[in-house]
């Protein structure tokens, strides 16, 4: 008779895979009073079991670097994050792997959320990511249903327990809006790319969907405006001139902001050893064609509001920002309504 074997503070059953033990110690967040290494500890062990990655036989397998390390830490411990960072950051790819394996520890209770401006343009991004990571281990659960943008149980094949990628560019508002409103699991994920682009409407959603057991939002986007959905999802808890460019995050209303700056690239004192990430040469070549004061700058390397506004507005953001128009005005005295709506 096969005896079971001991792990993390509980016995499996003969035959349990690795995987399998790891992918539970991930779901369920073993700590160390258990012998476990905490939620972050066992999603890598995860990943490393699922893509190994070595540069001489397996450059195929996910290569950690300093930023996914941050990335994936921070997910494991905000519900609603904000990942504002440059182009080359990885932070795409970063969360589309979190939102797979989040579905493979649990796939009948799970149902992963994924939107961005349209489906021509996801299979590019994120789900592109899903789709590649899920074809590159035989044998994982679930069926690629790619003319639909799903990933889906062969034993149920409902959208309610899924990965499933939603269009919503503003133009597909109320498309998106039918489609994310009462969407019901004991774990539900949202995973915002492009966030700068997408419909107010997704964030709107919000309110529906963290009613949900379990409810995870995490939006992504190379900074563009504090007034379009991802600079409202994103920004500080108090203002925007309580933070500033150099830190590597802040808290919002609801959760975490991670701040990537380009500036500080991890190619910068590796000999450019992640050439998938911003590399030397590109910042270099930014700073001499874009000019460090230019918005485009400090959109796709810094990712963070310009100190500079676009001429083309009366009154600039940075301006707004600097003189505090964001705040509610503050009277003399008790001023007198004359009317109102």
């Amino acid at each position: 008779m096969n005896q079971g074997f001991e792990r993390y503070g509980r016995v499996w059953p003969a035959g349990t895979t690795d995987v399998t033990i790891e992918l539970i110690a991930f779901r369920e967040n073993y700590g160390p009073e258990r012998g476990g290494v905490g939620k972050f500890g066992h999603f890598r062990r995860v990943v490393e079991l699922l893509w190994p990655y070595d540069k001489k036989k397996n450059k195929n397998g996910f290569q950690w670097n300093p930023w996914a390390e941050r990335i994936f830490e921070a997910a494991c411990q905000w519900n609603y994050l904000g990942v504002s960072g440059p182009k080359s950051s990885s932070k795409t790819h970063c969360i589309g792997l979190w939102g797979l394996v989040n579905w493979l520890c649990d796939p009948f209770n799970t149902l992963v959320l994924c939107t961005t401006t349209s489906l021509r343009e996801a299979r590019k991004r994120m789900w592109g990511v899903i789709r590649e990571r899920h074809l590159q281990v035989p044998g994982l659960p679930g069926r690629i249903v790619d003319s639909m943008g799903k990933l889906i149980l062969d034993e149920a094949g409902s959208d309610r327990s899924s990965i499933t990628l939603i269009p919503s560019a503003k133009d597909k508002e109320k498309e998106a809006t039918e489609k994310l409103i009462g969407l019901k699991n004991k774990r539900v994920f949202l995973l915002v790319d492009e966030a700068t682009d997408v419909s107010p409407a997704i964030f709107e959603a919000i309110h529906n969907l963290d009613s949900n057991p379990y409810f995870q939002c995490i939006a992504l986007g190379n900074f563009a405006s504090a007034y379009d959905p991802f600079g409202q999802f994103i920004a500080p808890k108090d203002t925007w001139n309580s933070v500033n460019c150099d830190m590597d995050g802040w808290d919002t209303s609801r959760g975490h902001c991670i701040h990537l700056d380009g500036e500080k690239t991890p190619n910068l004192d590796s000999d450019d050893e992640w050439p998938f990430l911003l590399t030397s040469k590109q910042l270099r070549d930014a700073r001499e064609y874009q000019g460090e004061n230019s918005l485009s700058y400090w959109r796709f390397i810094r990712s963070f509001p310009a100190p500079v506004g676009a001429e083309q507005n009366i009154y600039s953001e940075a301006e707004i920002r600097r003189f505090e128009g964001e705040a509610l005005p503050k009277w003399k005295k008790q001023p007198f309504i004359v009317t109102g709506k």
